[in-house]
């Protein structure tokens, strides 16, 4: 760029090194300024890139094909191949691979990652050393071994000019890649262990066990090399690693461990913690429980046991989890050992795995890798013959919430908005619903609503709703709604009201509009610099009637006009839509924030 305007002579190194830092902080700017520019310019780079090979390319084979060999006369020498060096060949080579791992980086902003990872990972690699391997043939077949490593255009590494400014590029990259590899070379070792020692867990992403095996034995043996290879770099690179220890030690390690040792295992978002918490907001509760506890008239109160997986999220003992294998023991055989030894120890099975829970501790443990989980026993309540409206009512004051919900976002009055991790089983099973008829947008933040009150009131109309239909369990469901932003919070604090969510229309009824399909409701979304926001209901939508414009209520059932429908819908057979008019079989669970695909693309 710079030789035009300095010729006969060489361009200054300073002025190649300005232009340098000034292209990278453009693109550093433009990046900061616009996704969208951003990746276009990408793309735009990458074709250029892809123009200027193959006009390195055609010639070179042309010539190739022309018969001009003689520059691959004893191209495979071996005398010049030494084992200390091949670490820093190693380092060389991979820095044009390295970014297949990139793709890694923006998981949560693919569309089905678990395809379009491994498929531009496939991909990326193959036209790199397609192109590679095309583009060094060329060179050799115009110029000669020493012609080729004398020219300063042969090796081109994008935007990493601006590296040069602080020494020389090779010194660089052998100093930036022991690093690199070392925690690759860890991560994956990390991977495999943690796969032996969980085998329960859902795996995404399946490949033959050698493939990683072989892949961090190479990355372990190549970083041991290059201490022989480039002892100084290397040990400049190593003394910045282990400096981060004392620093984890100091700010992560002990604040972990002071947490560790509050009394009675109560350690924050603890179901322990958030019943303590809540019990000193709620006196009430308290004496609600005490009543329970005391007097010969009271409901019986039962308990429901829990752990506390990885990501954080409480799960039942017995019930079915599609991350977990389900556990040989439900909570009903642990309280009955409980109630008979307070103190023992309980052996059980979960797949292939052997656990021991320890009553005393509260701990689970893993009988063959020694690995420990959180253990939590909560109560249920349920009503004794002849005094249901009362045990009701007490029940629903002694507030118990899900145990995945975040025990210190627990308002007196309102509701508390958490951000879910990617991570969490509540996310994946959401973006699932979401991206099943939304697969040109992608999830942006997913916040669940925590407001107490409306989920206290949920939770009585499904157990009404039991008792009128005479069975144990009623139809709810997970469905999405659009509505305006300025409603929002309105919801969130009050629920849904038809009187303003039904503006759109009223073809099944005049009531609140929820839809199985995020596409239907992403129509009623009111976009705002190019997001949209989409709520997430639990419905009790129950049994259910073909809608009709008139109904202001679900009509009644066959032979009992006083017994209503509980809900209304579009198709029978098939329901995608459905209406309800009773907000109390509502519970407004999460709110989505979304935009479209070409909006979340990030460098």
């Amino acid at each position: 760029m710079l030789e035009p305007f300095f010729a006969p002579c060489a361009a200054p190194v300073p002025a190649v090194k300005l232009v340098s830092l000034l292209g990278y902080y453009t693109v550093l700017t433009l990046n900061s300024w616009s996704v969208t520019w951003s990746a276009r310019l990408q793309t735009a780079l990458s074709i250029v890139k892809l123009l200027a090979l193959a006009l390195i390319i055609v010639p070179g084979m042309m010539l190739l094909a022309q018969g001009h060999t003689e520059n691959f006369q004893d191209a495979f020498d071996r005398q010049s191949l030494v084992l200390d060096k091949l670490p820093l060949a190693f380092y060389a080579g991979m820095f044009a691979y390295s970014g297949w791992f990139q793709t890694s980086f923006v998981r949560e902003e693919l569309v089905r990652p678990e395809r379009n990872i491994p498929l531009a990972v496939i991909v990326s690699v193959i036209t790199v050393i397609v192109g590679y391997m095309l583009t060094n043939v060329s060179y050799y077949t115009v110029l000669g071994t020493q012609d080729v490593l004398a020219s300063p255009a042969v090796a081109v590494f994008p935007l990493v000019t601006a590296m040069v400014c602080i020494g020389d590029i090779y010194h660089l990259m052998n100093f930036f890649s022991f690093s690199r590899w070392l925690f690759i070379g860890l991560a994956t070792l990390g991977l495999i262990v943690h796969r032996h020692r969980h085998p329960e867990l859902r795996s995404p992403f399946k490949v033959p066990l050698f493939v990683p095996i072989s892949f961090t034995i190479i990355c372990l043996f190549t970083v041991a090399m290059s201490f022989y290879s480039d002892p100084v770099n290397i040990s400049i690179g190593c003394t910045m690693v282990l400096s981060g220890f004392p620093v984890y030690y100091l700010i992560i390690h002990r604040q972990m461990s002071s947490r560790c040792r509050s009394p009675f295992c109560w350690w924050p978002g603890s179901p322990t913690a958030g019943l303590a918490k809540q019990a000193a907001k709620h006196r009430s509760a308290l004496l609600h429980l005490w009543y329970l506890l005391t007097h010969p008239s009271a409901p019986e109160m039962q308990y429901a046991w829990y752990w506390l997986n990885d990501s954080g999220q409480w799960i039942e003992y017995g019930e079915e989890h599609p991350d977990h294998c389900s556990a040989t023991v439900t909570s009903a055989d642990l309280e009955k050992k409980f109630l008979a030894d307070q103190k023992g120890i309980v052996l059980f099975r979960a797949g292939s795995q052997k656990y021991a829970l320890n009553f005393k501790d509260m701990v689970q443990t893993n009988l063959i890798y020694e690995t420990q989980r959180k253990v939590a026993r909560l109560p249920k309540f349920l009503p004794s013959q002849g005094g249901q409206d009362r045990s009701q009512n007490m029940a629903l004051s002694c507030f118990v919430c899900p145990p995945q919900w975040d025990q210190s976002a627990l308002p007196d009055v309102g509701f508390k908005l958490v951000k879910l991790s990617y991570t969490s089983h509540e996310y994946g099973k959401i973006k699932t619903l979401f991206k099943k008829t939304m697969e040109n947008y992608c999830i942006r933040q997913m916040q669940r609503i925590q407001n107490p009150t409306l989920w206290q009131v949920f939770q009585w109309q499904k157990e009404q709703m039991k008792k009128l239909n005479k069975s144990q369990w009623v139809d709810e469901r997970l469905l999405f709604h659009g509505t305006s932003p300025s409603h929002m919070s309105a919801i969130c604090e009050q629920n849904f009201d038809w009187r303003i969510c039904g503006t759109h229309g009223t073809v099944y009824g005049k009531g609140s509009y929820f839809a199985r399909d995020a596409s239907y409701s992403h129509e009623y979304c009111a976009p705002r610099s190019g997001h949209y926001s989409m709520f997430v209901a639990h419905v009790l939508v129950g049994d259910f009637v073909q809608g009709n414009p008139e109904y202001l209520r679900p009509p009644p059932r066959p032979g009992n006009s006083n017994r209503l429908y509980d809900s209304c819908v579009d198709d029978l057979t098939d329901p995608s839509i459905f209406v309800i008019f009773e907000k109390h079989q509502i519970y407004p669970a999460y709110i989505l924030e979304y935009s479209s695909e070409t909006q979340c693309m990030i460098l």
